[in-house]
Parts: C-alpha cells; structure tokens; sequence
C-alpha cells in the first residue's frame, strides 16, 4: 500500500478496533494480531477467510476468533457472505440473500444439483470492508480475471478445491469484464476439445464442443443472471468469432476455459462421502460451517435476525440442545428475602451464560428460572455443563443446585420475537430429559453420552454415571439415558 493509503487504513481500522475493545470479551492481544493481520497481509488472504484458520495459525482459540471475527464484522472491519459447497469441486456457490436463499443450489461447474445443508455443506466466509481497507476484490474489474477470478469460483478454506482451481486455471484461454447490458466480442482459435464460458461470482457456465466437421465458425452467448444460453451447441474448430452478451443489468467477470469437468469416477456421488469428507475437512482445513455460526453467542446477540425466514425456518442437523433448571430457589426467596434472592438468581444467570459462551455455545433464551442454549457438539454442551455445576455451587452454597438435561440431534432454526429460536423433536426430548434430573445431577440421552470424546471429557471431570431407559412425555417408547454426578460433591 502507499503511504498515505496505509495511514488511512490504520486509522480507520483503529477506530473501529476500539468498538470491540470496549465490549471486553476478547483478548486484546488477539485483538492486536488482528489488526495487525488486516492492515498488513496480502489482499487475497483477506477475501473469503476464515475465522478457524486464522485464529490456528495466529494463536487464537477457535471460540475468540469466530467471536473476533463478527464483532469485528459488526464494527464494520469485515463482512461476511453465506455460500454453498459444491460436494465435486469444493466451488463456492455465494448467496447473496443469505439463509433466505439457499433452498437448493445447482453447481454449473459440475453440472450436479446440491442438497443445501447448513450443517454439512453451508461456509460462512469473511472479507476486509472496503471501508477499512480497499482490496482488488472489492472492484471486480481491476482483477487480474486468469488468477482472482478462478479463485472466487471456489472455496478457499476447503482443501479439496485447490486441486480443481489448479485445473481450471491451467486452462483458461481468455477473460475479461463487462458492464451491464454490454456485448464483447473477441476472436480467437481453438482446437477440438470441449470448452466453456463461466461466470464465477454466479456459478454460470456455458459449455460448447469444437469439432474439426462444425459448420459454424462463430457463436454468440447470452449471460442471464445465473444462467447462460448458446447460439449453437458445436462450433468448427480453428478461428471463432466469440460473441458475448451480458443481458444482466450488472457488471460480470468471464473466462473462457478449456472445460475440466470430472469424469463421474472423480465426482462424489452419495450424501454420505460428502459428508465424511466435510467432516474431515472441517478438521484439517478449518472452515466455518453454518452450524458452527448458528451456535455462537456473538452471532446470537450481534446478528439474531440474520436472514432466517420466520414463516419456515431451516433444518440444522447435528446440534446440541441443553436446558438447565434452577432447584432451590423459591425456598431462597423466603430465607434470604426477596432482594437478595434476586440478586443470588441473576448472578446464576450470568454464570451460566459465561459457561455456555466460553464453551462455544449459545444462550437461546431464558425460562422463569431456567436456560435453554445450543451448541454444536455434544461435547462442548458436556462441557459446559460441568462447570456450570462447578460455579453454582459458588453463588448460594448449599442453597442453590442446578438441574441440567441435553440430547444431540435435528433442530429447526427460526427467527421469532426478534431472536433465534430452535424447535423439534430434539428440543423436546432435551427439556424432558431435564426433567429426569435431580439437584446437581446431569442427565444426557445416551446419543449424546456416546458422542466423541464426551465419556473422556466427564472421567477427566470425575463425573460418574448410571445408565437407565425412562418413558418421556410425549415421546414414544423408552428412552435410554445416563445420570451422572460428581464423584465428589462440589
């Protein structure tokens, strides 16, 4: 950057730096590694990053940096976009409307219809805003359209898409910009092969065969916003006359490539590779899913309309719901006074809101003297349950006890009373099982008990456990659970 660019950056950034300084839940030197990574790393690392992936090679715990990363998005540091992955090609499908928009998407580099999952196959990726710092990204026609437009068509937290846009970039003939209903012609020669013109910010693709008995030796396409059609499927090979026209009112970005399409040997064809092979990308190449941001506080309190329809809702598998109750407290209320039992009630809210925060999760809502909070895993729900009955104890001892029910499963998200809400089955089943717990006790479906690293977590905690089936009201058959409680009393 000049000189002066730099100045400008650096006191913008500080400005809005100090927003989150002052909320006081992140630690400032994450804070300062953070700036320093906005006003100094190259542009491409600032356009679609991920939170996970910079806060693990900069230090910084999965939890802060997710939370650093939207609160710096609401100080207006960054913004963040919802795509969906293509299960072949790892492409990054933008929506542009957000959750509203993703009832099923169509990767035209891989010809492949996606069932959009949030869990499973739902990035959330940031970008620097182009108010703290300008980037080619931010203005698509300064962009080199070979290199930075390959790269916008994928993902670039998923390891897997680098081995395409490799592919696809080894074979781009030409590219270029054009205004909204502008029309670019260009002349160039081509040797039998197949061919397609791809749009990436919109997924478009427009593929066409040149073969040495064509009887066309010109073509002419029409870009549509999000589709593309040809004037002819074939052209004869050697010298064409390419005819653009952009029938959008927006301004577009194009490649003309050789088309790299995989064989239906390379492609992934069944729900459940893709999932495995998420999950262990998930591990090793650190990418946000739409699950993972559902259950952030942060998100919760900086961004709970977030594009959720509330007429429908959407499904989110693989969440972690936990309810707490509060046992004790109206025998409180009459031996210390009204006053001071309010105060002892609120300060358990408190606690048990760090709790849940600190282990990744979400408060979702209070109810009279109990919680309910979202998580997603079993484990980080485990967690905070154990030590929210580590610190109750602190807060009224020998008064208060709290009582902590949670099962793992499918949940429907829904924007209601100007908050995000889950409901369901699994949701039911946690409030129930809540129910089954005594004062001090956490009681887990046994779905979650044998969830990873769960059993682990509660030896290391010194939680020992029973096993039993229950009958749950409104739940048909038994269902088995586990009981479990200190080894040795707090």
């Amino acid at each position: 950057m000049l000189e002066t660019e730099a100045l400008l950056v650096s006191s913008t950034l500080q400005a809005r730096l100090d927003v989150i300084r002052s909320g006081g839940t992140i630690p400032a030197p994450a804070i300062d590694a953070f700036a320093k990574w906005v006003h100094d790393a190259e542009e491409e690392d600032l356009f679609r990053m991920s939170p996970l992936r910079w806060g693990r090679a900069s230090g910084v715990s999965d939890k802060d940096a997710i939370e650093l990363f939207l609160r710096a998005t609401h100080a207006g540091i960054l913004e963040f976009a919802w795509g969906v992955i293509c299960p072949t090609c790892a492409g990054f499908l933008a929506t542009p409307a957000g959750l509203r928009a993703m009832d099923g998407r169509f990767c035209s580099l891989c010809e492949i219809p996606i069932e959009v999952q949030v869990s499973e196959s739902v990035e959330v990726a940031f970008t620097v805003s182009p108010g703290v710092r300008r980037i080619r990204f931010h203005t698509p026609d300064k962009l080199d359209i070979a290199i930075d437009g390959v790269s916008s068509l994928f993902s670039g937290n998923v390891g897997r898409g680098l081995e395409m846009r490799e592919k696809v970039g080894r074979n781009v003939l030409s590219g270029g910009h054009m205004e909204g209903h502008s029309m670019h012609t260009e002349r160039t020669t081509l040797s039998p092969n197949r061919y397609m013109v791809v749009v990436p910010a919109s997924n478009t693709t427009c593929r066409f065969r040149a073969v040495e008995n064509g009887e066309r030796d010109d073509l002419e396409i029409d870009l549509f916003d999000g589709r593309a059609v040809a004037s002819v499927p074939e052209v004869r090979s050697g010298r064409l006359d390419l005819t653009l026209r952009n029938k959008s009112g927006m301004s577009i970005e194009y490649l003309l490539a050789i088309d790299p399409k995989p064989t239906q040997e390379e492609m992934i064809a069944t729900k459940d590779q893709f999932v495995k092979h998420l999950q262990k990308v998930a591990e090793s190449d650190a990418w946000l899913s739409g699950r993972r941001l559902l259950t952030s506080q942060a998100f919760h309190e900086l961004f709970r309309a977030e594009t959720i329809p509330a007429e429908q809702g959407i499904d989110v598998k693989g969440l972690s719901i936990l309810f707490t109750d509060l046992q004790g407290s109206t025998r409180l209320y009459q031996q210390a006074g009204d006053l001071r039992a309010f105060e002892m009630v609120r300060e358990h809210f408190g606690v048990l809101k760090d709790c849940v925060s600190s282990s990744g999760g979400a408060v979702v809502k209070t109810i009279g003297d109990a919680v309910m909070a979202v998580f997603s895993e079993p484990r980080a729900a485990v967690e905070a349950a154990v030590q929210m009955h580590r610190r109750i104890a602190r807060v009224a001892p020998g008064d208060l006890a709290l009582k902590i029910g949670l099962h793992e499963g499918p949940c429907i998200a829904v924007h209601m009373n100007e908050r995000l809400d889950y409901f369901g089955t699994t949701v039911n089943v946690a409030a129930r099982v809540q129910g089954k717990a005594a004062g001090g006790e956490i009681v887990l479906t046994e779905t979650s008990f044998k969830a990873t690293d769960v059993e682990k977590l509660l030896r290391s905690a010194e939680f020992v456990g029973a096993k039993e089936n229950v009958e749950l009201r409104g739940i048909e058959g038994t269902v088995p659970i586990v009981r479990l409680k200190p080894a040795v009393p707090a």
